[in-house]
């Protein structure tokens, strides 16, 4: 399992809740550009709610505790670069964009077919925003793995007390196949890899 710096940067899975009711929706996929300053702004407030969340699911503390650090780890990300295992790898995010509005992302370490991030804004969830960004991520994903003859299961990461996350990817073909107490055996994440089962018929 990845291990990553305090904050928790590869863990997070989708901290957003549930996503299991599907609506119809008109967005459209694409990978995010640094240079959109309202787009940028969007991602940065997503993705600092959703750690605020995870930093209080795992060290029962204040979200307002949230540290310079984490945040800068979110520019970071933003910037197209994470850090695991202490190492930096470089970073996709795909944006679910609607009416010039960031309404959920998706981040991905290509090399390590990792899904590391998974996001909505909380005002759009239930429309079935992050399966079409799970779906963008293994496509992008499988389709880097076989140009470049890597043999590595795409693999997810979500806290096991958040069961509707868990639902989620196991509803979009995903297997858990290890888990890890962390903070005093208090919480757990679940690691889960991608089964050959999903329907990934919607290229990115």
């Amino acid at each position: 399992m990845s291990k990553t710096n305090t904050d928790g940067a590869a863990h997070r899975g989708h901290v957003g809740g549930q996503d299991m009711q599907q609506q119809e929706t008109s967005g459209h996929i694409n990978l995010f550009e640094q240079n959109n300053k309202k787009i940028f702004c969007d991602l940065f407030g997503m993705l600092y709610e959703a750690r605020q969340l995870l930093f209080y699911q795992v060290n029962k503390t204040d979200p307002d505790s949230f540290n310079y650090n984490a945040r800068q780890t979110i520019l970071k990300l933003l910037f197209g670069f994470t850090e695991i295992n202490d190492q930096p790898f470089a970073a996709k995010i795909a944006i679910y964009k609607l009416d010039q509005q960031a309404r959920g992302c998706v981040t991905f370490v290509q090399e390590l077919q990792l899904i590391e991030v998974l996001v909505t804004n909380p005002i759009f969830r239930g429309q079935g925003i992050g399966t079409q960004l799970v779906h963008y991520a293994t496509n992008t994903l499988k389709a880097y793995a076989q140009k470049n003859n890597i043999h590595k299961p795409i693999t997810i990461q979500a806290l096991s007390s958040n069961t509707p996350t868990c639902n989620l990817y196991q509803k979009l073909g995903f297997t858990p196949t290890s888990e890890k107490d962390i903070q005093d055996n208090t919480t757990s994440v679940v690691t889960m890899h991608l089964s050959d089962t999903i329907d990934t018929t919607s290229n990115p």
